[in-house]
């Protein structure tokens, strides 16, 4: 369960005054190290799915992609 961390094809929100844009970041990473078939559930949807899979987001989640590539160049 991602709660609102992390949803299909997004992210949560870190425009929030409790947010943090690095822990974020940092959250994603660690998601995304878990194995590609490990299945995710979200806290709620953005009108689309609430469920999917590591390997799926690592592919076609913009925030996930950039948080993977950002450690890559770091």
């Amino acid at each position: 369960f991602t709660g609102d961390t992390l949803f299909p094809g997004a992210c949560g929100r870190v425009d929030l005054p409790s947010s943090n844009p690095r822990d974020m970041r940092k959250s994603l990473l660690k998601l995304s190290k878990l194995p590609e078939d490990t299945q995710i559930f979200a806290g709620h949807s953005y009108g689309g799915k609430c469920s999917s899979t590591i390997g799926y987001e690592r592919i076609k989640n913009p925030f996930m992609r950039n948080a993977i590539r950002d450690e890559e160049i770091l």
